[in-house]
């Protein structure tokens, strides 16, 4: 065989190789969904979201916190014991306790 005609397939082989490579190693497209107030959401006007350590997807509103398990939706009123329903912005402590900043400034 001729140099030129071993470099083609040594080539070929590496660039066929790194793709099969390179297609287990890349993670699956990520999935979407829309959540609105047809899902569960008590508005639309949405400030913060945050995935707790625990897998909870919480939602701040101008109409409370919504909690979100994968299946249920769970909103947190004034009712429920928070000092306003608007909450813009939700975090976790380091002992994985849940804390608001509210309209009213409160944790």
């Amino acid at each position: 065989m001729s140099l030129f005609v071993r470099l083609i397939l040594l080539i070929s082989i590496l660039v066929f190789r790194s793709n099969s490579v390179t297609s287990q190693i890349l993670p699956a497209s990520p999935s979407f969904k829309n959540i609105s107030i047809e899902n569960g959401l008590p508005s639309s006007e949405t400030y913060f979201v945050h995935q707790d350590s625990k897998g909870y997807m919480w939602f701040c509103t101008d109409r409370g916190v919504v909690r979100f398990d994968g299946y249920r939706y769970k909103t947190f009123t004034t009712e429920d014991g928070l000092f306003s329903n608007v909450v813009f912005k939700v975090f976790e402590d380091y002992k994985g306790r849940i804390w608001f900043i509210s309209m009213s400034h409160e944790l």
